[in-house]
């Protein structure tokens, strides 16, 4: 791989990092954890359609769709995992607890 292909997935996968960041972020801590997420994605994308020879997503020596396939998968995840809400107490369905008020 030439390095101005590397450069490339770099690149691709920190700006689709930047995206979810951007939608669902909530401080710099999560943008470096998607962009981990998102580099290790992407570089396991491209490394998985190499090994099987895929030639779709091909850009030179860059297996680019897949990589942004599975980049956008993984930090959709990590997102989708770092987004939920804390479990309120009052939400929870069923008798409130002992002591509380309307509680026996």
């Amino acid at each position: 791989m030439t390095f101005p292909a590397g450069l490339l997935g770099v690149l691709a996968a920190a700006t689709l990092a930047a995206g979810v960041h951007a939608r669902w972020g909530r401080g710099c801590v999560t943008l470096g954890i998607y962009t981990l997420m998102a580099e290790v994605g992407f570089w396991g994308g491209h490394w998985l359609a190499m090994r099987q020879g895929w030639a779709w997503g091909r850009w030179g020596p860059l297996a680019l769709g897949p990589g942004l396939l599975v980049a956008a998968a993984v930090t959709g995840l990590v997102a989708f995992l770092l987004y939920l809400p804390p479990e309120d107490e009052a939400a929870r369905p069923g008798p409130p607890p002992p002591g509380s008020a309307g509680g026996p």
